[in-house]
């Protein structure tokens, strides 16, 4: 992952770093990501999109018109998937990220990050542009692709991992939901299927489901993106037979007579695709949908079908709040974090992990969560730390406590943070069920 560098019109510096065990502060080398703005966030619900425009460019970048209105859309979605990026110089999409962002308020933040070219002739790129203020943050990425020869997708699937945090509202004070699934981390798959073998890949996609499950344990995947899946690329009977729509598990919000088409062709090329128990359980029942910004914006017919022959689809979610919010933290905002992600550590005896932090070590705050049948999911753990020097011999405990993690994690704090810091906290949160441990420490604002 190249990062960018900040502007200077930033009033605050948040540096956030994110691993798994063998990838760490990187995504491939081919994905750029940045962000700008500053950290302060609201809470809610989520509006994701997906919009496929007609060959993103520079001419487009030349186009005043059109790039207020990409602006415009942008700000609506909180998660906005782009496709029909074709640039061979690779800076129009930034230069349009860094139109949105040059006005930002002091609590508005957003990130971005941009695919590899995909394709059999490699040039079309996806990206996600995403709201860092409301709690999205990219945490890994990767590229479905088969190894050997065989080859199912003309274009990969490109596949990002957000972590939702701090999202809804303050359970603490007794207004938000509790009912609400706390939707911590959800896989994005971005989806431009082909022409040809429309029916196999829409299919296939269900391998896919099952490899992010494999690679990061995580179950709520959304997929978006040009599916075809309506008209001359696909039958309804083909559709109806695809593992995709006939395994329950995954729901279809966009309906197959929703025309996702600017030409009213009747065809629902657009769709998302949950699955998931907590992302079906977050989403807004009959929120998915197309939106006609020509008609909400009253815009000149020529001038929209320069940007694209589709319409945006959206839907929306509405998780609880991320696992902070178990913990009475919120309202501690961070000037420098560090976040790691072992996606390999497994909890073998969860009980006296627990024993060790409620009992053995002082001050922590300990908390467990169940799942609906009674069984231990998650053990969270909270401590704050006045200073540096008070951390770094925590540190050397916890590595004897924390052996099942990655060997060069606890190390990596030990580098980031120094006895001159102050104002600490760390946070560690491990799934029994699942697997997975991130832990971080942060530098509290007072």
């Amino acid at each position: 992952m190249a990062e960018l560098n900040f502007r200077n019109r930033l009033r605050v510096f948040t540096f956030v770093v994110t691993m798994t065990a063998y990838l760490v502060s990187v995504v491939p080398a081919t994905n750029a990501y940045r962000e700008f703005g500053s950290t302060a966030g609201s809470k809610g619900r989520l509006r994701i999109g997906e919009f496929h425009l007609k060959k993103f460019g520079r001419a487009t970048m030349e186009e005043p018109a059109e790039v207020q209105i990409l602006i415009k859309l942008i700000q609506r979605y909180d998660i906005l998937l782009l496709l029909g990026i074709m640039d061979n110089t690779g800076k129009a999409i930034y230069e349009l990220f860094d139109k949105i962002t040059i006005n930002l308020s002091d609590d508005e933040v957003y990130g971005i990050i941009v695919s590899k070219r995909v394709g059999i002739v490699p040039r079309e790129q996806f990206a996600f542009i995403y709201r860092v203020d409301k709690g999205v943050v990219m945490a890994d990425s990767y590229y479905y692709e088969l190894k050997g020869d065989v080859r199912v997708f003309d274009r990969a699937p490109f596949i990002v991992r957000f972590s939702l945090q701090d999202l809804g509202s303050s359970c603490d004070t007794g207004s938000c939901d509790k009912g609400l699934p706390a939707l911590d981390d959800v896989a994005l798959v971005a989806v431009f299927a082909s022409a040809t073998d429309t029916a196999q890949e829409i299919d296939h996609l269900v391998n896919v489901y099952s490899d992010v499950y494999e690679k990061w344990r995580v179950k709520d995947v959304l997929f978006a993106g040009n599916f075809r899946a309506g008209c001359n690329y696909v039958t309804g009977k083909q559709l109806k037979s695809s593992r995709l729509r006939a395994n329950s598990k995954f729901h279809w919000p966009i309906g197959d007579d929703v025309d996702t088409t600017l030409a009213k062709l009747g065809c629902a090329y657009d769709r998302f695709v949950l699955a998931g128990h907590d992302l079906k359980r977050a989403f807004i029942p009959d929120s998915g949908t197309i939106f006609e910004y020509d008609t909400a914006y009253d815009l000149d017919r020529d001038l929209v079908e320069d940007i694209s022959d589709h319409y945006p689809i959206e839907i929306q979610i509405q998780p609880a709040g991320s696992l902070k919010d178990h913990w009475n933290l919120r309202g501690v905002e961070s000037e420098q974090s560090l976040k790691l992600y072992d996606a390999r550590a497994s909890v073998s005896d969860p009980a006296h992990l627990v024993t060790t932090f409620s009992e053995t070590f002082e001050d922590y705050r300990v908390e467990t969560l169940y799942t609906e049948t009674g069984n231990l999911r998650k053990i969270l753990a909270a401590k704050f730390f006045p200073d540096g020097s008070k951390l770094q011999k925590e540190i050397k405990d916890l590595k004897i406590v924390l052996h099942f993690l990655s060997p060069d994690i606890l190390p990596r704090f030990k580098k980031a943070f120094g006895e001159e810091d102050r104002n600490l906290t760390l946070m560690l949160v491990c799934d029994v069920i699942e697997g997975g441990c991130e832990i971080s420490i942060s530098t509290r604002m007072v």
